[in-house]
C-alpha cells in the first residue's frame, strides 16, 4: 500500500513509488556515514541536517520567479531594518544615535564603529588590530577595545605601547648582585659594580675603611671612625666643630670667646667638667672675679704669681695660689695634674674613658655610647645603620656597641663581608631534573625556573603546562548525507558539507583537575540539501554575532596530574554535555524530551536572548546565491496541500533545543596547543517553534530572526511544528579539532572574534 503524506497525517502522493518509512529512518541511516562533529557547532549542524533530510525532503516543486529582497524604502518606515523617515520612528541601539539624512532618518554609528548588515540600527566595533588601523610600537600587541584599541608593550619590554624600551633585568631573578652593589642590564645578562665605599668583583662587595686608607680627611683633633660604605669624622672629647672635616676647635677657646661663660677682656681660666663642657670659674693671677668676669687687683698684681696660678686669700692678705687641677710652686709656676694617670678620676670605667686636660679631666663616652642628660647611653648602630655588618647578616646591637650576627640562609661569611652562595653551580638546588625546569641563581637563593607557558618548578614537582586560561578550539567537521530517493524519484543530492566550527572554552588548571568552561562560537558554512524534485536548496545559520551573548557552561571536570600535563602526553577527556534551549538537571543522563509537547514551558530557556525560548537557527536568505551557485536559498516547508506534494505554508526562524553528549580524544603537542578527535556519542534535539511565512514573502523577502521579528511573527501551529519535530533527532559523528590558548584568565577582550582570528577557517 502506498502511503501519502499530507498536514495531519504522514503520507506520500503516488509520485513517490518508495515507502517514507525512509524518513523515519533517515538518521539512522546516516549515522553509519557521516564524520563525527562535535559537542556544540556541530549539533547545530547535525540537527539542521537531520530537519533538512527528514521533513524538508518530501515536497512539491514551487514555481521558479525572479526573488528579490523586499523592498526597503524609506518612505515606508521599517525599524526593524534601521529605516525611517523620522526619528520618532526608529529606535537606535547604543551606542548608536539617530540622524536625519537626505530625508531618511538612520542610526549612525560614533568613530571605531560600523553598522553591522543584518541590524542597521546596531554599531558593531570595528577590530583595528584586524583592518591594520593602529599604530603600536614594534615590540608592542594591538587589543581591541570597543570603539577603539590599545597598545600593550610584549612581555619583556615596557612602555605606554606607542613606544616600547627593553625591560631592566635587574628587577628580574638574573640579578644575583651583591646587595651592597649597583646593576645594570648587560644584554640578556645583568652587569654588577660594588657601590661606592666597597670594592669587589660585583657579586662579594666589603667595605672600605677610608679611615685605615686614609683616602676620608679629617680636620685636626678629630677622629675618623668607618661605618658601612663610608667614614664618619667626628670631633675629640676636649673639641668641638660644625664640620670636623674641616675644624675642630679647643672647647676653652670656643668657651673664652663667649662672654655668657668667660670674662669677656680673657682674664677668666677656662677648665673642663667630666661630662666635657667648658667653663671659667677663676680669674687669672693680679685679676679677681668668678671667671665670667674678672677685675684688676693691685695687691695681687704685685704678687708676681707664676703660671697657672690664681690670687687667693682675702683683701690685705693676698697669697699666690696653685689653680684648681694644678700643684707646684705658684711663685715658680704650678703644673697640671693628671688625674687619669693617677687614678684620682672618678669615671664610671664601664661606660666613659677618662681623658686628662689642663687643669681638669674629661669622662669621654665609650665608642658606641653617646651622651645624653649628662649620662653615657647606648646608640643604637643597626637603627641608624652605622654599623659594619654585610646586608646579608644580621646586625645586633649591645649594650656597649653591637656585634655580626652570622650571614643568611644562601649566603656564607663572617657576618662582615657575606657572599651569595651559587646553589645551582654548586649542586645544592632542589630542582626537578625534567628536563624543562632550570635552576637559576637569585640574591641568597634560587629558583627552578619553568619556560613560558609552564607552570611549578617548586621542589621536585618539576614543570607542567599551564592550562589556565582561554582556549580558542577550530574543529575540522565534514557531514555527508547520502541520496535521498523515494522509488526512481531523487528527493535530495548526496551531499557532502564541510565546514569550520569554533568554540570558546575557559580552563581552570590547579595541577590535579581542569574545571572547563564552553561557549559556542560559531562556523563557516552551514549544511546545504539541494532538491531536485524542487530545484531548490535549504539551509540554516545562527549569526556570528549571536555566539557572544551565550553564556559559559560549565561541563565535566578533566582529572588531569602534573606529570601527564605535558607534551606528548594523552588530553582525553570524560563525556560532558553541552545542552542550549532546554534546562536539565543532570545535562548528560536526564532523558531527553520524545517530543516538544513532552517539554513543560518552565524548562524551556532562551538561550541566544531573542524573546524566543530555544536557539533560534535562521533560514538561509533569499537573496544569497548557494554555495553550489545553483541558486538562491529557500525557506523550509512545514505543510503540504492536502494529498499533493505540494508545499502550502513554508517557515523562516526555527527555535530549537539540543543537547550533544561527548568527549575528546587528543594530546598536548605542546602547552599552548592541543589536538586530536571528537567523539560523538550523541547529539539531539527538539523543535520548539517556527515562524510561517506568507506565500508573498516566499521569494521576495530575507527572513530575519531577531527579537522584533519574533514578536511580530505569525507562529506555527502544533501540526506544523510536529512536522519539524517529529524525527529521529539523534546521530553519532566525530570531527578533528585543534585547540590553541589565547591568554590567561585575567585576559581581558577575548570572544568568539578572537577564536575565529586566532584559527581561521580551514
Amino acid at each position: 500500500m502506498t502511503r501519502r503524506f499530507s498536514a495531519s497525517s504522514r503520507r506520500v502522493s503516488p509520485v513517490f513509488s518508495g515507502d517514507l518509512a525512509l524518513c523515519d529512518n533517515a538518521a539512522t541511516q546516516r549515522r553509519e556515514r557521516e564524520p563525527q562533529l562535535d559537542m556544540s557547532h556541530r549539533s547545530l549542524s547535525v540537527l539542521l541536517a537531520t530537519l533538512l533530510a527528514c521533513a524538508f525532503s518530501c515536497r512539491a516543486p514551487q514555481s521558479t520567479g525572479q526573488r528579490r529582497v523586499a523592498d526597503l524604502d524609506a518612505s515606508l518606515a521599517d525599524s526593524a531594518f534601521g529605516y525611517a523617515t523620522t526619528c520618532a520612528q526608529i529606535e537606535c541601539k547604543a551606542p548608536a544615535e539617530c540622524k536625519l539624512s537626505s530625508g531618511r532618518a538612520v542610526c549612525v554609528c560614533p568613530q571605531g564603529y560600523v553598522n553591522p548588515e543584518d541590524d542597521p540600527r546596531a554599531c558593531q566595533d570595528v577590530d583595528e588590530c584586524t583592518t591594520g588601523e593602529f599604530d603600536c610600537d614594534v615590540n608592542a600587541n594591538c587589543v581591541n577595545r570597543p570603539g577603539s584599541y590599545e597598545c600593550v608593550c610584549k612581555e619583556g619590554w615596557k612602555g605606554n605601547g606607542k613606544l616600547c624600551s627593553s625591560l631592566d633585568e635587574c628587577a628580574g631573578a638574573t640579578n644575583v648582585c651583591h646587595s651592597d652593589a649597583m646593576c645594570s642590564p648587560n644584554g640578556d645578562d645583568v652587569r654588577c659594580e660594588c657601590s661606592a665605599g666597597y670594592r669587589g668583583d660585583g657579586k662579594l662587595c666589603k667595605d672600605i675603611d677610608e679611615c685605615e686608607e686614609g683616602t676620608k680627611k679629617c680636620a685636626d683633633n678629630a677622629t675618623c671612625q668607618n661605618v658601612r660604605g663610608n667614614a664618619l669624622c667626628a670631633c675629640e672629647p676636649l673639641f668641638e666643630g660644625q664640620d670636623p672635616t674641616t675644624s675642630c676647635r679647643n672647647r676653652c677657646a670656643v668657651a673664652q670667646g663667649d662672654s655668657a661663660r668667660c670674662d669677656p677682656a680673657g682674664h677668666g681660666l677656662c677648665s673642663f667638667a667630666t661630662d666635657g663642657t667648658a667653663r671659667c670659674a677663676s680669674c687669672a693671677s693680679g685679676y679677681v672675679g668668678d671667671g665670667k668676669r674678672c677685675t684688676a687687683n693691685s695687691e695681687c698684681a704685685a704678687l708676681g704669681c707664676g703660671a697657672n696660678t690664681v690670687c687667693g686669700g682675702t683683701p690685705g692678705a693676698r697669697s699666690c695660689q696653685c689653680a684648681p687641677g694644678f700643684r707646684g710652686d705658684p711663685k715658680a709656676g704650678c703644673v697640671d695634674i693628671d688625674e687619669c694617670a693617677e687614678g684620682s678620676a672618678e669615671c664610671d670605667a664601664d661606660k666613659t674613658d677618662c681623658k686628662n686636660a689642663d687643669g681638669g679631666y674629661v669622662c669621654a663616652c665609650k665608642q658606641g655610647l653617646e651622651r645624653v642628660g649628662g649620662a653615657c647611653v647606648n646608640i643604637d648602630e643597626c637603627m641608624y645603620q652605622t654599623d659594619l655588618c654585610d646586608s646579608a647578616a644580621s646586625c645586633m646591637d649591645l649594650p656597649i656597641g653591637y656585634t655580626c650576627g652570622p650571614c643568611k640562609a644562601g649566603y656564607r661569611g663572617d657576618g662582615r663581608a657575606c657572599q651569595d652562595i651559587d646553589e645551582c653551580a654548586e649542586k645544592l638546588a632542589d630542582c626537578a631534573e625534567d628536563g624543562i625546569a632550570t635552576c637559576q641563581n637569585t640574591r641568597g637563593g634560587y629558583e627552578c625556573v619553568c619556560p613560558k607557558g609552564y607552570a611549578g618548578g617548586k621542589g621536585q614537582e618539576g614543570c607542567y603546562c599551564d592550562l589556565s586560561g582561554f582556549w580558542a578550539v577550530r574543529q575540522k567537521a565534514v557531514l555527508e548525507v547520502p541520496e535521498r530517493s523515494a522509488g526512481n524519484v531523487v528527493l535530495l543530492e548526496a551531499t557532502t558539507n564541510r565546514s569550520t566550527i569554533w568554540e570558546l572554552h575557559r580552563y581552570t588548571y590547579d595541577g590535579s583537575t581542569i574545571i572547563v568552561e564552553k561557549k559556542q562560537c560559531g562556523s563557516d558554512n552551514s549544511p546545504e540539501l539541494f532538491s531536485p524534485l524542487y530545484s531548490e536548496t535549504y539551509t540554516s545559520f545562527v549569526p556570528n554575532n549571536v555566539y557572544d551573548s551565550l553564556r559559559y557552561q560549565r561541563t565535566v571536570d578533566v582529572p588531569l596530574a602534573r606529570k601527564d600535563a605535558l607534551p606528548g602526553k594523552p588530553f582525553v577527556t570524560p563525556k560532558d554535555a553541552l545542552v542550549q534551549g532546554i534546562k536539565l538537571k543532570d545535562p548528560i543522563n536526564d532523558p531527553w524530551p520524545k517530543s516538544h509537547r513532552d517539554v513543560p514551558a518552565s524548562q524551556w530557556e532562551d538561550s541566544d536572548n531573542d524573546g524566543q525560548p530555544g536557539i533560534t537557527l535562521w533560514p538561509g536568505q533569499t537573496s544569497k546565491t548557494t554555495r553550489d551557485e545553483r541558486g538562491t536559498y529557500d525557506y523550509l516547508p512545514v505543510e503540504l496541500q492536502g494529498d499533493s506534494t505540494r508545499i502550502a505554508t513554508r517557515a523562516g526562524c526555527v527555535s530549537t533545543a539540543l543537547r550533544a553528549v561527548g568527549h575528546l580524544e587528543g594530546s598536548i603537542t605542546s602547552c599552548t596547543r592541543l589536538v586530536g578527535k571528537v567523539i560523538n556519542d550523541k547529539t539531539e534535539g527538539r523543535v520548539h517553534s517556527c515562524s510561517v511565512l506568507r506565500m508573498s514573502d516566499w521569494s521576495q523577502l530575507d527572513v530575519t530572526c531577531r527579537r522584533a521579528d519574533w514578536e511580530e511573527a505569525r507562529k506555527c501551529s502544533d501540526a506544523q511544528i510536529e512536522f519539524l519535530d517529529d524525527q529521529d533527532q539523534t546521530s553519532r559523528a566525530s570531527a578533528e579539532f585543534e585547540a590553541v590558548k589565547l591568554g590567561a584568565l585575567d585576559a581581558t577582550n577575548i570572544d568568539c572574534t578572537t577564536v575565529r582570528e586566532a584559527l581561521p577557517a580551514l
